[in-house]
């Protein structure tokens, strides 16, 4: 499947890159095809073919510091648990590669002549629901790669809270890898999620300030780097 979805963005680029006057309504639709298909693709992969235990649950409790707001640490009050750091990270590659998916539909309805038909009409808002829920999604993992951790370096800090189930707390191995990695495997379902223009403004800057976060706790400059 990464190997169709590399080789779809190779062609629309290449299409969508090109003069209007030289790129026909048959090739725009072909490549349109294409993306539906490997969407939908994708899509039954999520609801039928992962292995029991990697789907995400509601957090049952995030203790955040009293003394900091919780929007820093949470995105419309949506906290997300999975089995563990790898099962987070590639439900995060899952989704930023729909994102990249429905931005090639988007774009190739952009160039149609026919794109005012209502079938189609209802694909674009489709490909714009589709990509708002994945940002959704990327947003509610940020507490379990991140926790309430704000700086400090790659060790983990005391008084660091992650969240947890009812029926269990955080591993040592958890908090560990989430200390050492969690902010490594954020970064591009960050910076992916900032490309779709019709995200919220207020999810944007929360997305941002998340960069700039993961950022402090690197000490690098992650929003040079993602303009």
């Amino acid at each position: 499947m990464s190997a169709r979805v590399a080789d779809l963005q190779v062609v629309a680029k290449a299409l969508l890159g090109a003069p209007s006057r030289t790129v026909t309504e048959q090739c725009v639709g072909q490549v349109l095809k294409s993306a539906v298909e490997i969407d939908a693709v994708l899509a039954e992969w999520a609801e039928s073919s992962i292995p029991v235990g990697w789907e995400w649950l509601p957090a049952f409790s995030f203790n955040c510091p009293s003394e900091t707001p919780r929007t820093l640490f949470v995105h419309q009050d949506r906290v997300d648990i999975y089995y563990d750091l790898w099962v987070a990270g590639l439900w995060n590659n899952y989704r930023i590669t729909r994102i990249m998916v429905q931005s090639i539909v988007l774009d190739c309805l952009s160039r149609a002549t026919w794109a005012d038909s209502p079938q189609l009409m209802q694909q674009s808002r489709s490909a714009i629901r589709i990509s708002q829920q994945m940002v959704d999604e990327i947003c509610g993992s940020v507490p379990f790669h991140l926790g309430t951790k704000i700086g400090g370096g790659l060790g983990d800090d005391a008084g660091v809270e992650y969240p947890v189930q009812a029926t269990s707390a955080i591993t040592n191995n958890q908090w560990q890898a989430s200390a050492a990695l969690g902010g490594w495997q954020l970064i591009e379902p960050l910076r992916i999620a900032l490309k779709i223009t019709c995200l919220p403004e207020d999810q944007r800057q929360w997305l941002t300030q998340q960069l700039i976060r993961i950022g402090n706790i690197l000490s690098v400059d992650l929003l040079s780097q993602t303009k």
